[in-house]
């Protein structure tokens, strides 16, 4: 009986032997390649990396994997959103591991070109009538592109904003409008309601807002919405609203110079907040519509790459000589879940100016311009200014006839009289002289007679 419960004690321990490391292999993390993933977010779920030489640093976010614990690395710069995978993470005291930090450093240098360096835009020179952006090569001051990565037109349109249909008046305008409890302000896009009453419950204070969006065709095409869009934000009525339109709301064919119109007579009310205090206020913005244009004949010259000062783009690439603006989409690669390369076509174009040799883009991120320098770019020309024409000047006294001289000095030195009276003594002398040939011819005739 003794040797069977040993035996049967030490083949339960061979058991549990056997079993044990099969247990801890179905905890043990499987591989990257098989996992299906769950990504959550870890203790330190993010760093910054700064491209040496540039004003550009951007944010890396992380995930991790609850089955595999690799970690899921996204940074979106400039032209794209980038991805790559690692079992490696920023440390407890916020150090960027190798491999991170010279992964994202080639990202950079791949996708823009080798020792590019980016600063930021600086209004006051090449600026749009804001002075916010670039002149040239943007439809909005949001950074939406004129022409599209699929080489349409993109045309923002604002609208005429009033307080009534007989009222409306073009962007940019300003007005104020009263209500017995507030007063409401517009000025451009915005419109401010300022509450000037201690009443809590709401009272008839109530002020619409019309809008008509209308476009004068550049080119004849096909006019559509084709993204749908936030045209009326923080609205206030009953409680706060937004207003949008949807993808494919609205399509038309137009006729250059034609007028588009894409909404007439929209209206919004407005009511005054009565929860805020006395003074207090809200703002309602109103948005320019975004409209895609097929044109009838492009008028873009299209290039799968591009060679500019060394640098070779590959991509969706247009030129539009009319501007001497070429619009480069980049084409980029980043990894998927499969840890499998994958090449794209960037949706946010690098536009290069032809005439100040610069290339810029926008960062959708920090909503900021950047310019992109490389060594021995050109550099931009000085801008030139139009002389005014410069106005006739006056004949100095040198320039008058001598006998104006005279009559000048006459005038000057023994009247004491301005040039009024010069002009004055030398009609009357001019008179004089024509008196006197008179009589000299009379006086010839005279002589020759009694001869």
């Amino acid at each position: 009986m003794k040797k069977r419960l040993i035996s049967l004690i030490v083949a339960v321990v061979m058991l549990f032997s056997m079993l044990c490391p099969a247990a801890y292999a179905d905890d043990e993390t499987v591989s990257f390649d098989t996992c299906t993933h769950e990504w959550e977010t870890p203790l330190r779920s993010g760093y910054s990396i700064t491209i040496p030489g540039s004003d550009v640093s951007f944010s890396v976010k992380t995930e991790q994997c609850k089955k595999c614990k690799w970690y899921k690395h996204v940074a979106t710069i400039f032209i794209a959103e980038f991805t790559y995978y690692s079992p490696l993470n920023v440390d407890a005291n916020g150090l960027v591991p190798t491999e991170l930090a010279t992964y994202w450093a080639n990202v950079w240098y791949n996708n823009f070109g080798k020792n590019a360096t980016a600063t930021k835009f600086t209004p006051g020179r090449l600026t749009s009538g804001g002075g916010v952006r670039p002149s040239q090569g943007y439809a909005d001051d949001n950074g939406t592109p004129s022409v599209g990565s699929n080489g349409e037109l993109l045309i923002a349109v604002y609208p005429s904003i009033g307080t009534s249909q007989d009222s409306l008046q073009p962007y940019p305008t300003s007005f104020t409008k009263y209500s017995n409890y507030g007063t409401l302000t517009a000025d451009g896009l915005s419109i401010k309601y300022t509450k000037y009453t201690t009443e809590t419950h709401i009272g008839n204070s109530q002020i619409d807002i019309w809008l008509n969006y209308s476009v004068v065709a550049p080119v004849s095409g096909f006019y559509y919405i084709k993204y749908g869009q936030t045209y009326f934000s923080h609205g206030y009525y009953s409680g706060y609203y937004d207003v949008t339109v949807s993808a494919g709301s609205f399509s038309t064919r137009g006729e250059k110079g034609s007028t588009v119109t894409l909404m007439k007579s929209a209206h919004h009310a407005l009511n005054v907040d009565m929860s805020l205090p006395f003074g207090g206020s809200y703002t309602s913005e109103i948005h320019p519509i975004i409209l895609n244009v097929i044109p009838d004949s492009s008028p873009f010259k299209k290039q799968t790459n591009v060679t500019i000062n060394n640098n070779t783009w590959n991509g969706n690439i247009y030129t539009d000589n009319s501007t001497n603006l070429t619009y480069i989409y980049p084409q980029y690669t980043t990894i998927n879940e499969k840890n499998e390369t994958v090449t794209n076509i960037s949706n946010n174009p690098i536009i290069y100016n032809n005439e100040t040799y610069q290339y810029y883009t926008y960062d959708s991120v920090t909503n900021n311009y950047y310019y992109i320098t490389y060594p021995g770019q050109p550099t931009p020309p000085p801008p030139t200014a139009t002389p005014s024409p410069s106005p006739s000047p006056s004949p100095s006294d040198n320039d008058r006839p001598v006998s104006d001289r005279y009559y000048r000095w006459v005038i000057t030195e023994r009247r004491g009289t301005d040039d009024g009276g010069y002009m004055r003594f030398k009609s009357l002398n001019w008179n004089f002289m024509i008196k006197i040939k008179i009589l000299s011819r009379g006086l010839r005739m005279l002589v020759s007679s009694l001869a």
